[in-house]
């Protein structure tokens, strides 16, 4: 990951599992305990997960696709 400052505005860089690893962790943090419940947080964090599914879900989802065919397919020796 890297990062870019721009006055107030932060820019990341991420890689495709880096992004996929995001999205994963902004869904664990909707359904988390330790996450404030209030309204306004809970808000908050829907309109960042809407924004992290919007840019990062079709790249995270390639990446999870690669990650499970990798997984699942089988070496030409072994055939």
């Amino acid at each position: 990951m890297k990062v870019t400052h721009y006055n107030d505005e932060h820019l990341l860089r991420l890689s495709s599992e880096e992004a996929a690893l995001f999205v994963d962790v902004c869904h664990a943090a909707i359904f988390s305990d330790f996450m404030p419940q209030d309204p306004e947080t809970q808000n908050r964090l829907m309109l960042l997960l809407g924004q992290v599914q919007i840019g990062l879900l079709p790249t995270a989802q390639q990446h999870w696709e690669q990650q499970h065919q990798s997984a699942t397919s089988t070496p030409a020796s072994l055939t």
